[in-house]
């Protein structure tokens, strides 16, 4: 199953309680669709699976964005939005919901941060590519 069906099915899942709006650029889907992709696909999947229980479990939220694109760096962003109730004023003690999603983002060799929104968080997962997309493989810059 291609990722962006695989996402719309999991956004389904939340059904009437969450609204969530997926849009993924057309270069990464182009970037998804060689053979030996798969992996990245499922990491961003997983990214994706694991930010959505945590906004509504611990956001509350009723409204959730995925979006992912290449900027003018050719660098990945996967940016989950949501207006859920936002991080309380207290430290928050990792969980496993961010060892998951740290995992995840190690297997792409990226990085991720989860910062406050004007409404609700804002989770941010980005993987450094070089160059531009040609013939839409990642180059990594190890």
């Amino acid at each position: 199953m291609a990722l962006d069906a695989a996402l719309r099915e999991l956004a389904g899942a939340y059904g009437p309680g969450m609204r969530v709006a997926i849009k993924l650029g057309d270069a990464v889907m182009q970037a998804l669709r060689p053979p030996g992709e798969p992996t990245r696909a499922t990491a961003i999947y997983r990214i994706c699976e694991q930010g959505l229980l945590n906004v509504a479990i611990h956001g509350h939220a009723t409204e959730c964005s995925i979006q992912g694109w290449f900027n003018s760096d050719s660098e990945f962003v996967l940016e989950i939005n949501d207006n859920g109730v936002g991080l309380p004023p207290k430290p928050v003690e990792p969980g496993m919901g961010f060892s998951v999603i740290s995992a995840w983002v190690e297997s792409l060799d990226g990085g991720w941060s989860l910062e406050p929104a004007t409404v609700g968080m804002t989770l941010t997962a980005t993987k450094a590519s070089r160059g531009l997309l040609n013939g839409g493989n990642w180059e990594t810059t190890r």
